[in-house]
């Protein structure tokens, strides 16, 4: 009797798996279509049963009102609740949640220790959150070769912003300038979408062959640099995935300048659109054609 019970319990786990499976694949399709109403209604019962996934993609909804009243805090709590259950991308949200101070009192060193269980499990962007954590001591004592450790591996995860920082970095630390040079771009990307949790692909297209938006420009790279910091700061709220920062330019007989740039966009009116809104906040910027 008791073996066919254990049997049936084990048949009935077997068919249920894939049901909820194909639950959860119709909710991120629903969401991908737009249709938040469909999409609550599937993911919330899903989530109620403890599905990570489920559960960091209600967390996503919240976070951004999508089909629900927005609620940063209960955003939140759903991250964690996914998190504890070593959901990697959840890990992540709830990292950059304490980081920011969204929905949960700012704390570095919570930050710190959510992104370093994404990053221990690959999470590209995590790893390179951790990484400028390192480096500037935030949350942890100031570590270099840490953060250099956690940027090489979110730069063979794909990272752009990664990448960039290492080259950067070198750059500030090969120059011979006085001080301790700061990363210029901002510890926190947004979250992950709830369909892939990828970045948007105009973040992953080559910064030679898409639209750029340029912000200013300086001789001084150190000067460069320190104002790249604060314009991610300030404009941090409409940067998405992408970040300011310096890129060498040689012009000839007008010497070297130290353009700050952010970017790529796919089109001209992608990136107009993002210099619109930049001019709204009183920042004035010009749209670059690719390969300029």
């Amino acid at each position: 009797m008791v073996c066919r019970i254990l049997s049936a319990l084990i048949l009935v786990l077997t068919i249920a798996w894939p049901v909820v499976a194909q639950d959860l694949v119709a909710g991120n399709e629903a969401y991908k279509r737009g249709d938040y109403a469909a999409a609550l209604k599937i993911l919330w019962p899903l989530a109620a049963k403890g599905d990570a996934e489920a559960q960091n993609n209600l967390g996503l909804m919240y976070h951004r009102g999508h089909g629900i009243i927005k609620d940063r805090a209960e955003a939140a709590a759903w991250f964690r609740m996914a998190a504890e259950q070593g959901h990697q991308r959840a890990q992540y949200n709830l990292g950059l949640s304490y980081h920011k101070g969204d929905g949960v009192p700012q704390d570095p060193a919570a930050a710190l220790k959510w992104f370093r269980q994404a990053a221990e499990q690959g999470n590209a962007k995590a790893q390179n959150n951790l990484a400028v954590m390192y480096y500037r001591g935030e949350g942890v004592p100031q570590n270099s070769v840490e953060a250099v450790k956690w940027w090489q591996k979110a730069a063979e995860g794909g990272d752009v912003r990664a990448r960039n920082n290492l080259q950067l970095i070198r750059r500030l630390e090969g120059s011979g300038q006085a001080g301790s040079p700061q990363p210029s771009f901002v510890a926190a990307a947004p979250v992950a979408t709830p369909a892939s949790g990828s970045i948007p692909s105009s973040a992953k297209a080559s910064v030679s062959t898409g639209f750029l938006v340029q912000l200013g420009a300086f001789r001084s790279e150190q000067r460069a640099s320190r104002e790249a910091g604060r314009l991610n700061r300030l404009h941090q709220a409409v940067l998405s995935e992408m970040q300011i920062a310096p890129a060498r330019a040689d012009l000839n007989g007008r010497g070297v300048f130290y353009r700050l740039r952010t970017g790529p966009f796919q089109n001209r009116s992608a990136a107009t659109r993002f210099c619109q809104q930049l001019i709204a906040r009183n920042q004035n910027c010009i749209v670059i054609s690719p390969g300029r």
